[in-house]
């Protein structure tokens, strides 16, 4: 076990030492010690566990401000007591159109329905139990959202507390985190070592508050959002080579006032 743990260590070492002299700075702790911190009081998780027994906790009463605040205080309590929520059903003022009621939910309420669409290649496994669990926000004329109703009764197994960080409410890749693993990957640092780091330095998967899976997901997105000029200039040329074999092919494009792409139009000609 000690050589294991030696090993560990010394790719964590190994890790630090590839990375270029330019990204140094960014890798002390104090700085990584802020991007954790940051993100985490970003999704209100209490680690220590506020209560010794988090299911007898009793969140009517409890006053917050506006519709984000009123979703991580659920998803705090969930995250202590070991399960996923989302947001629910809501109701409108007649005369403002403002929120009135707001109910979030065990991630597992209800049922889905299962539409008669013919035979499907494959099936999602619904893992959903009709739980009742719930929570209520009513909105005073002050715009204060306060829990009027908090429903406590479980029909499925609840999750450990060490295991809560992999339930998917919990789990969000932060802007500070995506910027850095970004900075990371471009000065040649493999993604999976990235993550593999800052599960180190955080002391464990729990604090880094994602999946490698989620790292993946969110790298992918923030790489859909734009084309490099490589990209655009790839795209332009098949299809001019395309106009070119084939004489009821057109296309056009136009570009911004920074020269990127803004908008594509290709077709065959009737």
């Amino acid at each position: 076990m000690e050589e294991t743990a030696v090993r560990g260590e010394d790719s964590i070492v190994d890790l630090i030492s590839a990375i270029p002299v330019s990204m140094q700075f960014e890798l002390n702790e104090d700085f990584v010690g802020d991007l954790l911190n940051t993100d985490q009081a970003d999704v209100n998780i209490d680690i220590g566990g506020s209560s010794s027994s988090p299911v007898d906790e009793d969140l009517v009463g409890v006053v917050v401000s506006n519709s984000d605040e009123a979703f991580e205080l659920y998803n705090g309590y969930a995250y202590r007591v070991g399960f996923s929520v989302r947001k629910g059903q809501q109701r409108y003022k007649a005369s403002t159109k403002s929120i009135q009621m707001k109910r979030f939910f065990c991630a597992k309420a209800g049922y889905k329905e299962k539409p008669n669409s013919g035979v499907k290649l494959y099936s999602k496994i619904d893992m959903r139990t009709g739980c009742g669990a719930l929570v209520q926000f009513d909105v005073g004329t002050d715009g204060m959202w306060t829990v009027t109703k908090h429903v406590k009764e479980y029909n499925h197994e609840l999750c450990s507390f060490g295991k809560s960080h992999l339930l998917r409410s919990h789990r969000r890749v932060g802007n500070n985190h995506l910027e850095y693993l970004k900075d990371m990957k471009n000065s040649g640092v493999a993604l999976a070592d990235g993550m593999r780091f800052l599960k180190h330095q955080s002391g464990g998967s729990p604090l880094v508050s994602f999946t490698n899976r989620d790292a993946y997901n969110s790298m992918a997105s923030e790489s859909l959002k734009c084309l490099d000029e490589t990209d655009s200039n790839s795209l332009i040329e098949i299809f001019r080579r395309r106009q070119s074999n084939e004489a009821d092919f057109f296309f056009d494009f136009e570009v911004d006032l920074n020269g990127r792409l803004c908008s594509f139009f290709g077709g065959m000609v009737k």
